[in-house]
């Protein structure tokens, strides 16, 4: 997985406008929350503890032929679900198909041929296709959430509540240069969330709290 670029993808906050069934600011919070998890998955690979997204049970693989962001780690989880945490996004999926989270978008839209983590495609390509379909429902949605609160859980028990600290402390840092960066052109810049130093955990499931488990059909 490559490291994602903070500085400069993060400050070009995208309009909400593609998850049309969703709440505004759920989408707002979403595509700030996401954004800070893929940073923080970056973090994670190089922590005192070693690469803790292989530690909290996923693998490392290549996307063949990718040209950017070429790796990504993936797994395989319990009642036929999986998961790929990636620098551009999320994948969650599970029998029936699966959802992909742009990140800085947080619009899931629906994978539906991909059923395993065997067929999860190139996702450069499809980052960059138009708008896929979003989902039938919030089932996926919310489970995906539920996931990236266990996996913050799971950090915090296998690196200690000092790693998220950490990268709480690292990612108010990069904020406060960027801003000072954009006051010395006289560019205005909008600042991102901070990071919660207890970690993500909480924050994913007050999101989920928000989403209703049906949402209107789009199809």
């Amino acid at each position: 997985m490559a490291e994602p670029r903070t500085a400069a993808v993060g400050r070009s906050r995208p309009a909400p406008d593609t998850a049309l069934y969703l709440d505004e600011a759920v989408v707002s919070r979403g595509v700030a929350l996401l954004h800070a998890q893929c940073w923080l998955w970056g973090q994670d690979l190089k922590s005192p503890q070693g690469d803790l997204l292989t530690a909290c049970g996923l693998a490392r693989s290549v996307f063949d032929g990718a040209r950017s962001h070429r790796s990504y780690y993936g797994g395989r989880l319990s009642d036929a679900r999986f998961v790929v945490a990636w620098g551009g996004g999320l994948v969650f999926g599970d029998a029936t198909g699966a959802l992909f989270f742009p990140r800085l978008r947080f619009a899931p839209t629906r994978l539906d041929n991909v059923r395993s983590l065997e067929a999860v495609p190139d996702l450069n390509a499809v980052h960059e296709a138009a708008p896929l379909a979003p989902p039938r429902d919030n089932r996926l949605v919310l489970a995906a959430l539920e996931w990236l609160a266990v996996y913050e859980d799971e950090v915090t028990r296998i690196a200690g509540p000092r790693w998220r600290a950490e990268c709480a402390r690292r990612w108010a840092e990069i904020e406060e240069g960027a801003r000072t960066a954009a006051a010395s052109v006289s560019v205005a810049y909008e600042k991102l969330p901070p990071i919660p130093p207890d970690g993500l955990a909480e924050s994913w499931r007050e999101l989920a709290a928000s989403i209703p488990a049906r949402g209107p059909s789009p199809d």
